[in-house]
């Protein structure tokens, strides 16, 4: 293959991952706010976090790579809760997930086109003074901590016409996640240690230096 022919490749390549971002982004928001709404209107404890919290709050929208909306609840009855979706939003399929690095855990996944959303559960960390920690769920049987006070009382954001819970104080949660979250970092994993190691985690990262971000 000739220069050229390569230059072009990648050009084309990278063309294509671009427009297949815009496309799942275009999907995730209205994800975002069909779950929010279904949530809003049960009266639940929920709150945006991770990676979603950390792009909306940063850049004004999901960040163009992810595949996923993240949403934590407290103290989830799953079972009820999964009856509860399925009947608010017949449009998306969804089920509970048991990790396999730790069947005693479980959260709800939904899909939508080309991508999806976990909605996680949330405790009060065992043996802390006054519940003053939560244990946030991460999908793969291990669990971040959080400061209770910087997540509760949740506020309520408004972000393209849509009413969205989030933590009460943002800036402390994205802090004690991400460190210097104002600066943005691909595949930022953040205080998730487990998932940042991943292959696939690894990988992307390499083929980041290439300007490729899939």
């Amino acid at each position: 293959m000739t220069a050229l022919g390569t230059v072009a490749l990648y050009t084309s390549v990278r063309g294509g991952i671009s427009a297949f971002h815009h496309m799942r982004r275009k999907y995730l928001r209205q994800l975002l706010f069909d779950l929010a709404a279904a949530l809003n209107d049960r009266g639940l404890c929920y709150w945006l976090d991770f990676g979603s919290l950390l792009g909306i709050h940063r850049d004004g929208d999901l960040i163009l790579h992810d595949n996923d909306i993240d949403v934590a609840i407290l103290n989830p009855g799953w079972p009820e809760l999964l009856a509860a979706l399925r009947a608010a939003l017949p449009q998306y399929s969804m089920r509970i997930v048991v990790p396999s690095d730790d069947p005693s855990t479980r959260f709800i996944r939904v899909y939508c086109p080309l991508g999806m959303a976990d909605v996680f559960g949330a405790t009060p960390a065992a043996g802390g003074k006054d519940g003053e920690r939560l244990l946030v769920d991460c999908g793969h049987g291990a669990c971040t901590e959080i400061t209770r006070s910087s997540v509760l009382p949740t506020g309520l954001m408004s972000w393209r016409g849509a009413k969205i819970a989030v933590p009460g104080d943002i800036p402390a949660v994205l802090e004690e996640r991400y460190g210097d979250w104002q600066t943005p970092k691909y595949m930022d994993k953040g205080s998730d240690v487990v998932e940042g190691q991943k292959l696939y985690a690894r990988i992307f990262r390499a083929l980041s230096s290439l300007g490729i971000r899939i």
